[in-house]
């Protein structure tokens, strides 16, 4: 879910951005934005990368660390997913 949520907030961004109907607000991704390869391999091995590392210390740690990873998870999963809607909401409104 998250990986799909990034690829299509990449994709939905990158479109934005080049038709000039949104600007990117991030400071981090002001400057990725523009390259679309660049820009989809930052948005799928970020939290690749993050998962990657959440996992090794769930199996590693306690099964209240794996709870809290889980919510942790699900809380990123529900940011990403609003910021996902946002994007499509401007491209919506200003099309």
């Amino acid at each position: 879910m998250l990986f799909f949520a990034n690829a299509v907030d990449a994709f939905l961004t990158y479109m934005g951005v080049t038709a000039g109907k949104i600007k990117e607000a991030n400071p981090l991704m002001k400057n990725v934005v523009n390259d679309p390869i660049l820009l989809f391999a930052v948005k799928i091995l970020l939290p690749f990368t993050v998962i990657f590392i959440v996992l090794g210390f769930c199996t590693e740690r306690s099964k209240d660390f794996s709870q809290i990873t889980v919510f942790l998870l699900n809380a990123a999963i529900i940011i990403y997913a609003s910021v996902l809607f946002l994007h499509a909401y401007w491209l919506f409104i200003t099309s």
